[in-house]
């Protein structure tokens, strides 16, 4: 389970990396994918590109509505 990516793509990569080692066969995604980090589109794309199932987080939530960050 992944979970307060916020952005951060090489976080995300080495966390798959791991996952690939252990051979995990699932992983969902419970939100904030985006915020803080330097990489909101590229985590994004890379969650999409592996079909993870991902549940909007508050601060997924707060950047697609245009309101201020928690």
């Amino acid at each position: 389970m992944l979970a307060d990516l916020h952005a951060n793509l090489p976080a995300l990569r080495a966390v798959l990396a791991d996952a690939a080692s252990v051979w995990c066969d699932a992983i969902w995604c419970v939100g904030d994918v985006v915020g803080r980090g330097p990489h909101p589109n590229e985590v994004v794309t890379e969650l999409r590109r592996l079909g993870v199932q991902t549940v909007q987080g508050n601060w997924d939530e707060a950047v697609g509505m245009d309101r201020e960050q928690p």
